[in-house]
């Protein structure tokens, strides 16, 4: 895998860097297999098929076909989000509804091609007290199927293109940190265009919501390897005032691994050396994909709470901050923490939910302490604990 995931990062290099990158002329066929389900894997695949294409690389047929259809899905899942952005946002400023284009809707501009940087959804923020009328406006364009998060509603048409609606950029309880300033978010917006309801960040606090959405993933199985492309982008793109960018990282306490993040990000497509911390974290986001694993999410998160009987206590006894999350009334009413456990626990233990539960600790139990010791030594390294 390491020579895989090296020649991987010397493509994707290439390209953020508008560099030829040093790599063989051809690939046989466990080479270019092993590339394209690794890239996969990542949501990288059609970024690194072009990149080979490019290069005129040598591949197998039925591996040049491979990369062919995953850009050619890129293409589509680009064309129609795009579609669907370009209503979405007319009908917002048509109603005089303030919106917040987020994440890579954004970010996705300033690739060379936007199609190079996919993402599955559209995700809008929206006032609170604007939401119900976001959701009717949404409905005339066939988003239906509503899933509820604690801070956004998913949204879908039949066509397959999905918005992430939000109306809060805080998860109650999946952060200890970040979170703070994401209360205050729409003080850091500005009107996109004289007199547009659509709002832009501050170059800064966008870089910062990047780093804490970043974070999020991290410390649940993984964030891929988009946010780190995502980073150089971004400070390659965009001016930053590095004395605002600090001070909004010390302010949410997550200096360090913004820090670290952004070293790794440079090892891979930059000019930077490994660290010890760095190795690891490599380790950690390369097995975990796009979305992070399963093992990695229950590895995190078992070393965070103090080991496997902690961990188990605390899946039966919920934190507040996290329960809160689920129960917002518990918000003004703590008092209620007893009522809203044994209602959870009604939840969890119905049929099916049991069995995920069950699966769950099971997990845990498999966990090597040699592994748990790991963990806990990056998340210190990193100020996540």
């Amino acid at each position: 895998m390491q020579n895989t995931s090296r020649l991987m990062m010397a493509l994707i290099k290439g390209y953020l860097n508008n560099q030829k990158p040093n790599i063989p002329s051809a690939l046989d066929e466990a080479e270019a297999q092993n590339l394209f389900s690794l890239s996969k894997k990542h949501d990288i695949a059609h970024l690194v098929g072009n990149e080979l294409f490019k290069l005129k690389i040598e591949l197998p047929s039925e591996t040049i076909k491979s990369f062919q259809r995953a850009q050619a899905l890129a293409v589509h899942r680009y064309e129609l989000l795009r579609y669907e952005q370009g209503r979405i946002y007319a009908c917002f400023e048509q109603n005089e509804l303030d919106f917040l284009p987020l994440k890579g809707t954004v970010i996705r501009q300033l690739y060379s091609e936007p199609w190079l940087r996919t993402s599955c959804d559209l995700d809008i923020l929206v006032h609170k007290e604007d939401l119900d009328r976001a959701i009717k406006l949404l409905a005339n364009f066939g988003f239906i199927n509503k899933v509820v998060a604690t801070n956004v509603i998913s949204l879908k048409t039949d066509e397959g293109a999905c918005v992430e609606l939000h109306f809060s950029l805080i998860e109650s309880g999946a952060l200890d940190k970040g979170d703070s300033l994401l209360k205050y978010i729409w003080q850091y917006t500005s009107s996109a265009f004289e007199n547009s309801h659509q709002k832009v960040l501050t170059n800064e606090m966008f870089y910062y919501f990047h780093v804490v959405h970043m974070m999020k993933h991290y410390m649940y199985g993984g964030c891929g390897i988009k946010p780190f492309m995502d980073m150089r982008v971004l400070k390659q793109k965009v001016d930053y005032d590095i004395n605002k960018l600090n001070e909004l990282f010390e302010k949410g306490g997550i200096k360090k691994f913004a820090e670290q993040t952004e070293h790794l990000s440079r090892v891979w497509f930059g000019d930077k050396e490994h660290t010890e911390l760095t190795k690891t974290m490599e380790t950690y986001i390369l097995h975990g994909g796009v979305y992070g694993s399963h093992k990695n999410a229950l590895t995190v998160q078992r070393a965070r709470r103090g080991g496997k009987k902690q961990y188990i206590k605390s899946r039966f006894f919920m934190p507040y901050e996290q329960l809160k999350g689920q129960y917002p009334r518990l918000e003004k009413h703590k008092w209620l923490l007893p009522f809203y456990q044994v209602k959870r626990w009604f939840r969890v233990f119905k049929k099916g939910r049991l069995n995920e539960l069950k699966f769950e600790i099971e997990g845990v139990n498999k966990i090597q302490l040699s592994e748990e010791h790991a963990m806990s030594k990056m998340i210190k390294d990193l100020d996540l604990d």
